[in-house]
């Protein structure tokens, strides 16, 4: 935030709550039968895919849920939440047109999710500061939970993450026991698009790292504390609407 931004906000009367601000926000998808990142483009109205592994530097990590659902739209919806911690933070599910539906807990949430047509889905969102900003790459959270068990646990303090769009493997001898466990069966019949995570090269200056670093905190500090939900806070997710067959528990 430069210092203009900040003038406005010291200067006006308004209440001000933290919010994660990003450059793309990208979810996985598949294109032609390949895993790839994927956002939608709101100029050309079309989702935009890409194959290439990201790199940077992992900023942080939080979730997200959502909810599909027939009855959203003409052609059906998802819900979709506000950035949260843990499940007993209190989240928002926005529906079209970025109209809060309810606010409340996990639980509550899912108690929502029994009128709809598809279950609540817990995802996984990583912050990563790259050479062209920041990025939130939203993945299944089971792989990615088994994933960052696997390594030292402050190695990301010291190296950049690397992020790779693949397809769920049951027979990958990289993933636990553990992990394919808690993925159920299910995943082997429809397997899940996931971010697969590995170390990379040493962490070097980016511009806006601090930055970055700073608003994350900042939010996570709120969040920590109790902070709850506001009507104008930002539809994390990406535009396009996710379909019932990627809206599995996982």
């Amino acid at each position: 935030m430069g210092y203009k931004e900040k003038l406005k906000e010291s200067q006006g009367d308004e209440k001000s709550f933290p919010k994660i601000t990003t450059e793309l926000n990208l979810i996985l998808k598949e294109n032609n039968g390949r895993p790839a990142f994927s956002f939608w483009d709101k100029d050309k109205e079309e989702n935009v895919y890409s194959e290439n592994p990201i790199s940077g530097v992992l900023i942080g990590k939080c979730m997200v849920a959502s909810i599909y659902d027939d009855a959203l739209g003409m052609k059906g919806g998802t819900y979709r939440s506000t950035y949260y911690l843990t499940n007993k933070d209190e989240i928002a599910l926005f529906g079209n047109g970025g109209k809060i539906e309810v606010k409340g807990t996990i639980d509550e949430l899912n108690a929502f999710a029994n009128e709809c047509t598809g279950n609540l889905s817990k995802k996984q969102v990583l912050f990563v500061m790259t050479t062209n900003g920041l990025i939130g790459v939203t993945t299944n959270i089971t792989l990615a939970i088994g994933q960052f068990n696997s390594f030292d646990k402050d190695i990301f303090s010291e190296k950049e993450i690397v992020l790779t769009p693949k397809i769920y493997d049951p027979n990958d001898d990289s993933i636990t026991p553990k992990t394919k466990k808690f993925l159920g069966k299910f995943a082997s019949i429809n397997p899940p698009k996931y971010a697969s995570i590995s170390v990379g090269k040493d962490i070097e200056g980016v511009d806006g790292l601090e930055d970055a670093i700073d608003m994350f905190i900042e939010w996570k500090k709120y969040i920590s504390n109790g902070g709850g939900v506001h009507a104008e806070e930002e539809i994390p997710q990406p535009s396009e609407d996710i379909p019932p067959e990627d809206d599995l528990p996982f």
